[in-house]
């Protein structure tokens, strides 16, 4: 009975390593993500060049204009999205499970004077980051209804 339990572990994590070793082969998948309890790792992943935003679990999270073409790391903590460059966390964002396609603004990223913004709409910017989850759990209210 022992030596069946030993196989089948081993014939486990052959599966599991032939499955990575395809998916990190593969050119035609650009990330590998790795799900354990509730937490969700993907990398590596570019962010964008032109807006500073890094795609993730369906939505765009916003970073530094610093940060921009570099391979970052996500974390979904189950609670919070974690983004980390060289070991170095670079956002953090609530997680919001029912949303897809959201951009998810930073206020750090907004008030960086090496984007060029106007006062007026760096402050509108601003505004919109800080409401923009309020007017998530709002939306979600009124579905639910």
């Amino acid at each position: 009975m022992a030596s069946l339990r030993f196989f089948s572990f081993f014939l486990l994590v052959g599966c599991l390593l032939s499955i990575l070793y395809l998916t990190l082969s593969s050119p035609l998948i650009s990330s590998v993500r790795l799900s354990c309890n509730s937490f969700l790792i993907s990398f590596p992943y570019i962010v964008g060049i032109n807006n500073g935003t890094v795609f993730f679990g369906g939505n765009y999270y916003q970073v530094k204009g610093a940060y921009r073409g570099h391979e970052v790391l996500c974390v979904n903590t189950g609670q919070e999205i974690v983004i980390y460059h060289e070991g170095e966390e670079i956002g953090r964002f609530g997680y919001l499970p029912k949303a897809k396609g959201m951009v998810r603004l930073s206020e750090e990223a907004i008030v960086d004077t090496g984007v060029y913004l106007s006062d007026r709409v760096r402050g509108w910017a601003v505004e919109v980051a800080r409401r923009q989850v309020a007017l998530y759990h709002d939306i979600v209210a009124r579905q639910a209804l």
